[in-house]
């Protein structure tokens, strides 16, 4: 006898077949599936269950991971990113070139969100540079996190992934596959 709710019981059912689904029919059919919901679904919980079916069976895209680097939410941008930790099906000479793609676009994807400046200091009349924030909070320079909503400049926090891993992960992928495939 199970101790779940009904409802709870029905819907890891529900879950599990959603799962299933993706990891049974063609993967290029998933990917399109998949990716094409990333480019619209703002639901949280949605967004997460389809990285992990994406990661879970290796589903990744470069050219729906593209589009969502170049979209204008950063949202998106950031899904890019944790999307391009997994990995595809299967590898061909044709990827390294997607790759090399996606890293150019990801070099320059994340713009600085801040706006940077000078103010006058308090009891002085030199200036110093300040950034702020997207929360409205002025931060020194030197600052890297601001202290209201504990995110830099480009808008993460500290324990987001960052574009430099994603970069490095991709570059050390194309140098195996060059290897391996040439």
């Amino acid at each position: 006898m199970s101790s779940l709710p009904v409802d709870q019981s029905t819907y890891n059912e529900a879950d599990k077949l959603f799962v299933e689904y993706f990891g049974s029919i063609e993967p290029t059919d998933a990917m399109e599936v998949l990716f094409s919901s990333l480019l619209i679904e703002t639901h949280v919980p949605l967004l997460n269950k389809i990285m992990d079916i994406i990661a879970q069976f290796d589903l990744l895209d470069y050219d729906y991971s593209i589009k969502l680097l170049k979209s204008e939410a950063l949202v998106q941008k950031k899904i890019a990113l944790k999307l391009l930790r997994s990995d595809r099906p299967f590898y061909t000479i044709e990827d390294i070139d997607k790759m090399k793609e996606t890293l150019a676009v990801l070099d320059s994807a994340f713009d600085i969100r801040a706006s940077i400046g000078t103010k006058k200091g308090f009891l002085s009349s030199n200036e110093k540079e300040i950034w702020v924030c997207e929360c409205s909070k002025s931060n020194s320079a030197d600052v890297v996190y601001c202290p209201n909503c504990a995110k830099d400049k480009y808008g993460f926090k500290a324990n987001d992934l960052k574009k430099e891993s994603i970069m490095e992960l991709l570059q050390n992928k194309i140098e195996a596959l060059q290897i391996v495939l040439k």
